[in-house]
């Protein structure tokens, strides 16, 4: 029996949201004939269940609203708001009558709230007919027929999907795990021993852990949409208590994030969907004087960007008084000088500061200080961020970027004090190498802080053994080494630097070493170490040693990194310590920033790619390129990927066709390649570089048109003339023969 009820609840759930969904279709458009059809489906579905069951309650309510929803049908009744104020009413005793019923203990005997109110509620509307309860037929039978008959096509898709009980699925994610941290051991090993036949079989089982863990994944993959199902309804009744209008746009339902991440997102999102209405949409009367619509529009929208799903909830309201924020931070003992000092977007961010409000009363809905900064702190322990974007007048966009999943996730391994930690990739920007003949250059100290000069910028950066109190110094240069504050033991040494991403700063971590990326498989604290409030979970590295998963806004708060204080004071350090040369000044003002990697081809020829365009960077060994005919490729997570040498290409000798050995081809004089990749028609295509020199930002334009194909025009960077390729058009001339014979 409690089988059986479970499923009754299960199903219920979907059906109350599908009849929610309805009613709320037919109050913006009563003769909408499909969402009359789904709301009966749904009523008649639960009272055929709920008859079996003997749950009268369920039944009564459910034919009361059929009979209802059957004088509409007929005209005898109009769907004006008090009925549907009713049947939204019947809408949130039927949940909560499933939500007793499931937490109901075995053996035990169910009650239900009481539901007389509710249909006295509907008694006015209820007609001289039967009432609920009672014999004779049972109304809309006609257009039950017709739902029925338009839900055979549907009978198809429900058969090819199933439930499938969570803890199974979680079951099977540890054992992907372990499958994982297996496939890490043998490679390892098998590297380490030259065998060629057990490298095979490693890398065989590499595919297969790879084709598994994939397929596991989408089993936990839910539909964003699935938390976005009862978003109208919110905003449809905060409306009629705030006497506003609004309607509800929604695209990207189908975007899907791991089942987990879609549980935790309901309370944040809901808080975002509540201060979209409170805070952003203007009464009628606001917006006809602005010269709006009298109805406000909120859009809810889902897709994937970077490796990450991005939801985004927007309104076309007032948007953000940067006034207000500049009044309420004075009264909270902000100075002119340090607001003068701060952009819209800065502004902005103040607030995500706790108990930081801009209303001057406390509401029901708002005022009390407690919201955007709670939001913050739940979206960043899923792995995410969040960022708010407004113009007065025109309207509000909040986006969240989440991660797809937390249960394997790729890491960088680096090491400090003789222990190896994992940083999340989502989290990394960049690694510095910073030679120790450069340290004085590169680092430097304002009040007591140390600060990394990257290109033109200011860094805060603290080293990870002085965060985590393991000894600094030991295996790598300190800050007071670096800053110049201390003195060197022995020779000067190289510092690496690890540039993360907390909430909207950025910050460098000093290391020991970074090793290569790895696939981690991320396990839960113990609650004294999770207190810390600097780790995110811990893994098991491919050598079987247990390696601390590092949180990026946690250590940076440990360290003192996100003090407003130590940001002003760099803010004001700025001028003073980064002397940036004339040409890049004036470079910066000459149009909008953009981020440019500079490389060189042949000679001495030097290149910028647009950042935008560059999914990842390689180094590999010669010996990882083949030929398909004359087309150079390798191998990468099961794809072919065509490879095209920029010296050739803009020396007129495209790579498909070109026959002579250039620098670090298979039998050159180098044995190592750098790639940059890029996704041309969503398949990676690389290039093939001689040498890659820097990540800059620059506003210059394009001064000259293009010499040659490949090339979009010329530029000046830095006082030298560079050219910008084309990196889609270049990839597109350099592997054409390929890209025919690949896609017959």
């Amino acid at each position: 029996m409690a089988e059986i009820l479970a499923e009754f609840t299960l199903e219920s759930r979907e059906h109350i949201d599908q009849l929610e969904d309805a009613m709320l279709s037919l109050e913006r458009d009563p003769s909408e004939e499909a969402a009359m059809a789904a709301a009966f489906r749904a009523l008649h579905s639960i009272k055929g269940n709920a008859s079996l069951l003997a749950l009268e309650p369920f039944e009564a309510l459910t034919h009361a609203g059929e009979t209802v929803l059957g004088r509409v049908r007929s005209a005898e009744l109009d769907l004006e708001g008090p009925v549907v104020d009713a049947l939204l009413g019947l809408v949130d005793l039927l949940r909560r009558m499933v939500d007793r019923l499931a937490a109901l203990e075995p053996g035990a005997s169910f009650e239900a709230p009481e539901v007389g109110p509710a249909l006295r509620s509907l008694a006015p509307w209820l007609g001289g007919g039967q009432q609920p309860g009672q014999g004779g037929p049972e109304p809309g039978q006609e257009l039950l027929a017709l739902a029925e008959h338009e839900g055979e096509g549907e009978l198809a898709t429900a058969a090819s999907k199933i439930r499938v009980d969570v803890a199974l699925l979680d079951r099977l994610m540890n054992l992907v795990g372990e499958l994982v941290l297996a496939r890490n051991q043998i490679l390892q090993h098998a590297s380490e021993g030259q065998l060629s036949a057990v490298l095979a079989t490693a890398q065989r089982l590499d595919q297969v852990t790879m084709a598994l863990q994939d397929a596991a994944m989408k089993t936990r993959m839910q539909p964003v949409g699935t938390i976005w199902t009862r978003f109208p309804r919110v905003v449809r009744d905060l409306c009629h208590e705030l006497g506003k209008r609004a309607r509800v746009e929604i695209f990207g339902r189908e975007t899907e994030l791991d089942k987990q991440i879609v549980e935790a997102l309901h309370d944040p999102l809901t808080h975002l969907l509540r201060n979209a209405v409170d805070h952003g949409i203007e009464t009628p009367e606001r917006r006809a004087a602005a010269g709006k619509g009298r109805e406000g529009t909120i859009r809810i929208r889902g897709f994937h960007e970077g490796g990450l799903v991005n939801l985004e909830i927007s309104d076309d309201g007032a948007g953000v008084d940067p006034a207000k924020i500049r009044r309420r931070a004075a009264k909270l003992g902000w100075s002119a000088e340090a607001l003068d000092a701060l952009d819209e977007r800065a502004l902005h961010e103040l607030l995500f500061v706790p108990g930081f409000s801009t209303r001057s009363e406390a509401g029901k809905l708002s005022g009390r200080g407690v919201g955007l900064d709670v939001v913050r702190t739940n979206i960043e322990r899923l792995g995410g961020t969040i960022e708010l974007h407004s113009r007065l007048g025109r309207g509000t966009t909040v986006r969240v970027k989440i991660p797809l999943t937390l249960a394997i996730v790729p890491a960088l391994i680096v090491t400090c004090a003789g222990q190896r930690f994992a940083i999340p990739q989502v989290n990394l920007i960049e690694i510095v190498r910073v030679p120790a003949a450069a340290r004085r250059e590169r680092f430097a100290t304002i009040h007591g802080a140390a600060v990394l000069r990257l290109r033109g910028h200011l860094l805060p950066m603290t080293a990870l053994a002085r965060a985590l109190a393991l000894g600094e110094g030991r295996g790598g240069p300190s800050e007071a080494e670096l800053t110049g504050e201390g003195a060197s033991e022995g020779e000067p040494r190289d510092a690496t630097v690890v540039v993360l991403q907390a909430d909207e700063q950025r910050y460098g971590l000093l290391v020991e070493a970074v090793h290569d990326t790895e696939e981690i498989v991320v396990k839960p604290l113990w609650s004294v170490l999770d207190e810390l409030g600097c780790y995110a979970g811990a893994t098991v590295l491919g050598d079987g040693a247990v390696a601390l998963i590092l949180d990026s806004v946690g250590l940076a708060a440990r360290a003192g990194l996100l003090d407003e204080v130590l940001a002003g004071e760099q803010e004001q350090a700025q001028r003073e310590l980064v002397e940036e040369p004339a040409r890049r000044r004036g470079n910066a003002t000459a149009g909008p920033q953009r981020q440019y990697l500079l490389c060189r081809s042949a000679g001495a020829e030097r290149l910028a790619i647009p950042l935008a365009e560059v999914s990842r960077l390689e180094e590999i060994h010669a010996s990882r390129v083949e030929r398909m005919g004359p087309q150079e490729v390798i191998q990468h997570n099961e794809e072919i990927v065509p490879l095209v040498r920029l010296s050739r290409l803009l020396g007129g000798e495209l790579g498909a066709g070109a026959r002579a050995e250039a620098p670090g081809e298979i039998g050159g004089e180098l044995d190592r390649l750098q790639l940059v990749i890029h996704r041309v028609d969503g398949r990676p295509a690389g290039i093939i570089v001689d040498e890659l020199l820097d990540i800059i930002e620059s506003g210059a334009p394009v001064q000259r048109p293009a010499a040659r194909p490949g090339v979009l025009g010329s530029l000046v960077i830095d006082g030298q003339v560079t050219e910008l390729l084309d990196v889609e058009g270049a990839l597109r001339l350099g592997t054409s023969s390929f890209s025919k014979e690949h896609t017959r």
